[in-house]
């Protein structure tokens, strides 16, 4: 489907900027009420937690169709997973790590003093860090001894572990709202900023903060690993929260928002620099899974879409015109599954024609791809008048969307001109071009030099403009030849020599 250019214009030029060929977006629901946490693994595995309804981990090992129960509890916090494809649950019930998907689960951090288990961090090294309601605590051994933090306030909902070690904590609790920092695996933490924050995620070493919004609304970023921190976008407007953040493995950003006033979900391909809605609902978990599905846990339940499924994008169509030349150009922000463009044509001059578009030409798309591409197609020698053009995007599946309309005209001739025919001599063909200030019947006729009729070229009625005709000579003799033009009082004679 097609999804969102910028042009040199040199002269006239009309300019018509288009969002999205297709508005829609094909959602697959999947079931379920109240999706808390996702977890996209390998081979078609999904597993997702929900709370307050429901309570419990499900499992699907057949890419969403079927699904069984693996795990019960009250409140779910997050579900994680390591490179050995072991599965961590936070819950009430402390950490809970199942290594055979489900069938058996062994708790550690039970014996900590909360029932309030937030978020987990398995680093590479194998130790665990976690948050709780009473602090965080770090183990060393696969979680049989935890050592506590210098943390021990309450709140941090959500941790982070960048790709260079830091780790990042976002607290929107009032007595220790902001987002904390630790350089040392999770042991020492200190307040990076006074953010009340939601989630975390990672542009490259770079973190990104969803704001809770009452101080600092939209997704905030720091670049020096929490030093300082200033806002990466605010597209949402004051006081708004961010309440999840996904960077996919292509660049886009999806980010969803909290309040009811902006329930949905939203998209950036552009680095957070423009911002779609892709969703109408908030998530509380979103989530990419390698086959390229994008995954969303909300309160209504689990969706999910393919990147190939995300509209090609026109982000400018563009029209030149010069004398009775157009170009058309256009550029797409990213394409899926696109198989090309055919540039369509109507002409306004309802009078004279039955005011049906034609297909001029088709232009090969570039497929699945990510990033701008630019397009360009020249309509030439158009007679004067008035035309629209769109462009029809299609798919490899033969499904299609249109762009909108875009209107030119072509001014007509202001002087009846007959044109020396080029190229002169010639053998044995050559192009007569003339221009008609106004429509009538028109007569363009060739002589020998004795006067006699040779061929007539036009004698049909033409609106005003500009027009070529090509004459062959190939069955006439070397010599000189007369060829005259009329339209009403008009008229206009020249030589042309043809040599064999």
């Amino acid at each position: 489907m097609f999804r969102n250019i910028k042009i040199i214009i040199l002269s006239i030029m009309l300019l018509c900027k288009i969002n999205i060929f297709c508005q829609s977006y094909n959602w697959e629901y999947l079931g379920f009420e109240n999706v808390e946490a996702v977890l996209p693994m390998k081979d078609g595995k999904i597993v997702i937690g929900m709370w307050p309804s429901f309570n419990t981990v499900q499992l699907s090992t057949d890419n969403g169709s079927t699904w069984n129960t693996i795990f019960e509890c009250s409140i779910i916090g997050h579900i994680k997973s390591d490179d050995n494809d072991k599965i961590y649950v936070t819950s009430e019930k402390g950490i809970t790590i199942s290594s055979d998907f489900g069938t058996t689960w062994d708790t550690v951090a039970a014996e900590l003093p909360t029932t309030e288990y937030n978020d987990i961090i398995i680093k590479p090294n194998g130790d665990f860090v976690i948050s709780t309601w009473l602090g965080i605590f770090v183990s060393e051994d696969d979680g049989e001894n935890w050592i506590a933090s210098n943390f021990d306030g309450w709140g941090i909902i959500e941790m982070g572990l960048s790709p260079n070690g830091y780790l990042y904590g976002a607290n929107p609790t009032a007595s220790y709202f902001g987002i904390y920092t630790s350089s040392d695996g999770g042991y020492n933490w200190i307040l990076s900023a006074w953010i009340s924050s939601l989630c975390v995620e990672f542009l490259g070493n770079d973190p990104l903060i969803g704001g809770e919004g009452w101080l600092f609304p939209g997704i905030m970023i720091s670049t020096d690993n929490g030093i300082t921190w200033e806002q990466f976008c605010d597209f949402w407007g004051e006081d708004e929260p961010v309440k999840e953040i996904l960077i996919t493995s292509v660049g886009w950003i999806f980010a969803s928002g909290k309040n009811d006033n902006v329930n949905g979900i939203y998209l950036s391909e552009d680095n957070g620099t423009t911002w779609k809605k892709v969703f109408n609902e908030r998530a509380n978990a979103i989530a990419e899974d390698e086959n390229g599905f994008i995954y969303l846990g909300c309160p209504s339940g689990l969706y999910r879409i393919l990147y190939s499924d995300l509209p090609v994008e026109l982000v400018t169509f563009t029209t030149h015109v010069e004398g009775n030349d157009v170009t058309l150009n256009w550029a797409t922000k990213t394409e899926t599954n696109n198989s090309g463009f055919e540039i369509e044509r109507i002409f306004l001059e309802y009078k004279y024609t039955d005011n049906q578009w034609e297909t001029l030409d088709f232009v090969d798309g570039k497929g699945t791809i990510i990033g701008p591409n630019t397009y360009s197609f020249f309509d030439k020698n158009l007679q004067s008048g008035k035309y629209k053009y769109r462009l029809k995007q299609i798919d490899f599946d033969g499904s299609f969307e249109y762009s909108k309309e875009i209107e030119v005209e072509i001014n007509a001739p202001t002087q009846f001109v007959l044109e020396q025919n080029y190229p002169n001599p010639f053998n044995p063909s050559t192009t007569i071009s003339y221009q008609l200030p106004e429509r009538g019947k028109v007569s363009l006729i060739v002589y020998d030099i004795l006067g006699k009729e040779i061929v007539s070229l036009v004698n049909e009625y033409k609106t005003a403009g500009n027009y070529d005709v090509k004459f062959n000579t190939s069955t006439l003799p070397s010599g000189v030849y007369i060829y005259s033009l009329r339209l009403h009082d008009y008229s206009s004679v020249k030589k042309m020599t043809v040599i064999k």
